[in-house]
């Protein structure tokens, strides 16, 4: 309330806003007035014309009111303000400027204010044409308060100028001294609850609130503010009845709607609570916490699009507000997964508050899911530079140094993470994984197993010890951790992926083919079960199938090279030579380690009667697979399979005799 810039005071008295709703919520920060209807009004004199739709400016104001005299411009000033409040029940006004404006000119009326006292008033006023003197005068104030007689006027003076110039650490020290002469003045009062307001000293905000509503018993503003400290005091339903009859009083009072929408939402009342705060964006457009509010209860309920709608509107509002880039930035980063457009956030937020440790640990999140892992590492130790030992971007270090394959490294840092907290749950999977890659296998388990005490309602920690036991071939075990991820999750594609390895693995291929088509149904893009399917349908002999699959697979992912490669097989055992040719030749290129598709291109090369140039391309992928110790049986095996064909049998046993197995 009493953040007014000076050039609000004389636009706001005159066109309407006196019930300006500058309260800082707890959660919430100065919120703008409500734009108020234009008043016609009847002129008071001739010159007294001042527009109340808010086309003239303060200096226009004053130049009216100069021209008429200041004095009659004065009174028919207070005329004016009393027929506003008048038809805007404004006996409910909030604004310290407002009701001390109110008050200095109800003082010029008064015949038993001292002459003196008026001049110094009308000078203010005055003044107030020229913003860049206020100093001055209040340096000339400073120099008249001699006289104890008047020193309470002189004080509010001095309260009034360093309102209207942001001085408020000056100002709190003259509100002191004029509560100490006058504790019954509503207008001084009510600043002194806002200052603790402002610096959430609620019990004594609740005290000095109170005391307003004592002064002034139909004042919603002191029933709005006593509320929000009572909900700050854990006092709900006395906070509630409290905002609620703010709203009585004031029908329309968008703040005192938006902070019982606040109440509901903390209580998880979330359709009710839309309900308030779309009222009081209703009542005011201009209102930028209704929009997070909603905003908010539509990132709760994982709804992306609508959630950034009203996050949008309300950093379109009012730009400066950290917490509305960090809440549209975890909405970026948790439910649209768009990283790019939740750093950018985080960085806005890191630009208002360059000192908070969170907005960095944040950003390196972000960084590290688009794998920008030098820029998720500063953001991991800048954060950890502002706040020391901060457990999270510790463990972040660690996933960077993961993502590096620096095993070694990684694993130091998720020791120091456990030593700073031994119930980081993700801290021992995440070991476990380093351990798993460092073929430390019982180590591993101890810390899924661990991992799985602090936290056993985690489907990814039981995928995760699964795959352990998958690595074991312990399929048992293994099957009854994917099974607890699938009782906590039966739609976890990965799981019902990883169970039908297992039956695979046993050569169950009946129900693996039953979990491998549930995690396509799933999700139609998870190449890695149409692959698995395919593996089913190449055993079963069912090539079409198979080459279906596979093509699916190679739609999905260009590049991976084993669905190639053995999809060349495929069109092998079909008698389809060319293709195989160029399937194993396209896997090789992608992956020069795969063995089993450079030697299918051997084959297939003297199965199209090219027996030199078979030779020599047996020679030397042989060469290459004893120099890195890779097994050529299944070679060995194909060729005897033409054998056992009476296909092509002298030059089979050649290459077998002479090349593979010299």
């Amino acid at each position: 309330m009493w953040r007014k810039s000076v050039s609000c005071l004389f636009i706001l008295v005159i066109t309407g806003s006196l019930y300006g709703q500058d309260v800082i919520n707890p959660v919430n920060p100065i919120i703008p007035s409500n734009p108020a209807s234009p008043i016609n009004l009847k002129e008071d004199s001739l010159n007294f014309k001042i527009d109340m739709g808010y086309t003239q400016n303060l200096q226009k104001a004053i130049e009216l009111l100069q021209m008429d005299s200041l004095n009659v411009g004065l009174s028919n000033l207070l005329k004016a303000i009393r027929i506003k409040y008048k038809n805007f029940h404004d006996d409910r006004i909030e604004q310290y400027n407002d009701i001390e404006l109110f008050n200095f000119l109800e003082l010029i009326e008064k015949k038993s204010t001292p002459e003196s006292d008026k001049d110094l008033i009308r000078e203010l006023i005055h003044e107030m044409v020229n913003f860049s003197i206020y100093t001055q005068y209040q340096l000339k104030i400073k120099n008249m308060v001699s006289n104890e007689e008047y020193s309470e006027l002189h004080y509010r003076l001095l309260l009034y100028c360093t309102i209207l110039r942001g001085d408020y650490q000056t100002a709190a020290s003259y509100v002191d001294k004029i509560l100490e002469n006058n504790s019954n003045l509503l207008s001084v009062v009510s600043l002194k609850a806002s200052m603790l307001y402002s610096q959430e000293n609620w019990i004594e905000c609740k005290r000095y609130s109170s005391k307003t509503i004592e002064l002034f018993p139909e004042y919603a503003w002191g029933y709005l503010v006593r509320g929000i400290c009572n909900k700050a005091l854990g006092q709900i339903e006395v906070a509630k009845n409290d905002i609620l009859k703010a709203i009585e009083l004031y029908p329309d009072f968008a703040f005192a709607i938006n902070e019982m929408g606040v109440i509901y939402l903390n209580e998880s009342k979330f359709d009710v609570a839309f309900l308030f705060f779309k009222k009081a964006f209703t009542l005011n457009p201009s209102f930028d916490w209704p929009c997070f509010n909603m905003g908010l209860i539509y990132s709760l309920a994982a709804q992306a699009d609508s959630s950034l709608k009203y996050f949008n509107k309300a950093i379109e509002i009012n730009p400066n507000v950290l917490q509305y880039f960090k809440r549209r930035g975890d909405v970026y980063f948790d439910l649209k997964h768009d990283y790019n457009s939740a750093i950018d956030d985080y960085s806005k937020c890191i630009v208002l508050d360059p000192n908070n440790a969170l907005y960095y640990y944040n950003r390196g999140q972000a960084n590290l899911y688009i794998n920008k892992v030098e820029d998720a590492m500063y953001d991991f130790t800048k954060a950890n530079e502002l706040s020391n030992n901060y457990v999270g971007a510790i463990k972040g270090l660690g996933d960077c140094y993961y993502q590096k394959r620096d095993y070694k490294k990684a694993l130091e840092y998720y020791n120091k993470t456990i030593d700073l907290d031994k119930k980081f749950d993700l801290a021992y999977i995440m070991r476990g994984e380093v351990l798993m890659n460092l073929n430390q296998v019982n180590k591993a388990l101890k810390d899924f197993d661990k991992g799985i005490e602090l936290n056993p309602y985690n489907k990814f920690f039981y995928a995760d010890r699964g795959n352990v036991y998958v690595y074991q071939g312990n399929f048992r075990a293994a099957i009854a951790d994917f099974n607890k991820s699938l009782d906590l999750d039966h739609d976890f594609v990965f799981a019902n992926q990883r169970m039908g390895d297992c039956y695979y693995f046993m050569k169950d291929y009946t129900v693996a083919m039953v979990y491998y088509s549930k995690a396509i149904d799933l999700d139609t893009t998870y190449f890695y079960a149409y692959n698995s399917r395919a593996m089913i349908y190449l055993e079963r002999k069912e090539y079409e199938l198979a080459v279906r699959d596979f093509k699916k697979v190679i739609s999905l992912k260009p590049d991976f090279d084993s669905a190639i490669g053995n999809l060349g097989w495929v069109y092998y055992l079909m008698d389809d030579l060319q293709n195989c040719l160029d399937y194993s030749k396209r896997a090789v290129e992608l992956n020069p380690d795969a063995f089993y598709a450079k030697f299918n291109v051997a084959l297939v090369t003297l199965r199209l009667g090219n027996f030199e140039e078979a030779k020599n391309i047996y020679s030397m992928y042989c060469k290459e697979a004893k120099e890195t110790k890779q097994d050529v049986s299944g070679a060995i095996n194909d060729l005897r399979d033409l054998i056992s064909k009476h296909i092509m049998v002298d030059q089979a046993k050649y290459i077998i005799d002479n090349i593979l197995m010299k």
